[in-house]
C-alpha cells in the first residue's frame, strides 16, 4: 500500500520495501492451499418451528513456522446448531450459535 505522507509509520517486520519513500507496510503470511469441508442438515420439527444443525472442518492455512496471531496455525473443526421460527407468512426469527471444538 502506499500514502501520501513522507514518513508514514512502519514496522521492522514489514518486509523488503521497509523504508521506501510512502510504503506503509507489507508482512508476508505465507498461506498455501487448503480445504474446507462442512456438512448441514435441517429438520421441520413443528410447521413453524427449523431446527438445524452442523459440522465444518478447515485445514491449517500455514505451517507453524509462520504463525502470527491473525492467522490460525491448526486445523479446525467447528459444530453449530440454530433455529427459524416463523412468527407470520413474512417474517421470522433465525438464531445460529458455532463453537470451535477442536484445533
Amino acid at each position: 500500500m502506499v500514502s501520501d505522507d513522507s514518513s508514514p509509520s512502519i514496522s521492522i517486520s514489514t518486509g523488503p520495501a521497509l523504508g521506501t519513500n510512502g510504503y506503509i507496510g507489507y508482512i508476508p503470511e505465507y498461506w498455501h492451499d487448503t480445504w474446507s469441508a462442512s456438512f448441514g442438515a435441517s429438520y421441520q420439527y413443528q410447521p413453524n418451528l427449523m431446527l438445524r444443525s452442523g459440522i465444518a472442518y478447515d485445514e491449517n492455512p500455514i505451517s507453524t513456522q509462520h504463525k502470527t496471531a491473525r492467522i490460525p496455525t491448526s486445523d479446525r473443526i467447528w459444530l453449530t446448531a440454530g433455529f427459524t421460527q416463523s412468527l407470520s407468512a413474512l417474517s421470522s426469527i433465525d438464531v445460529a450459535y458455532g463453537v470451535h471444538v477442536y484445533g
